[in-house]
């Protein structure tokens, strides 16, 4: 968790709840119906690299957390396809996109806001044109305000069972609008 710029977060998010770990791993709770899927208790104390999953996939892949939040910049529920290979060294080397590619696709993208939304965080009522995305900031689009709270400390990652340093617990976010 970086001093400045935490990863995918805005800080001095305002909030009057901690609202618990399991809330960013989208699908593991929140319905009646979870525990004959997920086993109780995934999200409890998440170690940083399942954090960061975490972040990245709730900003991404998943539904806005309702209520006034919005979901990412390809919808509530977005589709990612991969091309596969005859093994996993060539299917990884099909997805990977090269920099004459990524220039060739988006030939101005020194035009655009590339900075992440932890570097240059979305303004409240911003009017943003989907044209000025560029690529980084687009691919890791945050679209709601979080903070991370201080992390426990040393013991077993609740998600992947690994031992940890620093486990977190929790996290703050905040209501805000834009438009895209």
């Amino acid at each position: 968790n970086h001093a400045e710029h935490p990863f995918m977060q805005t800080k001095g998010v305002k909030a009057n709840d901690v609202t618990p770990m399991e809330k960013l791993l989208a699908g593991v709770s929140g319905a009646t119906n979870c525990a004959f899927v997920n086993q109780p208790g995934q999200g409890e104390a998440l170690c940083g690299g399942c954090t960061a999953i975490a972040l990245f996939n709730q900003a991404n892949q998943a539904p806005g957390f309702g209520g006034g939040f919005k979901s990412g910049l390809r919808g509530g529920t977005p589709v990612t396809t991969f091309v596969r290979g005859i093994d996993l060294r060539s299917t990884v080397l099909l997805n990977v996109l090269t920099l004459p590619r990524l220039q060739k696709q988006f030939p101005n993208e020194s035009h655009t806001e590339n900075q992440p939304t932890w570097i240059k965080p979305i303004k409240s009522n911003e009017s943003i044109p989907a044209s000025s995305i560029g690529f980084v900031r687009g691919l890791f689009w945050q679209p709601a305000h979080i903070e991370l709270c201080d992390p426990i400390g040393i013991g077993k990652c609740s998600c992947c069972g690994q031992e940890s340093n620093l486990r977190y617990t929790g996290f703050l976010k905040e209501k805000f609008t834009f438009t895209v």
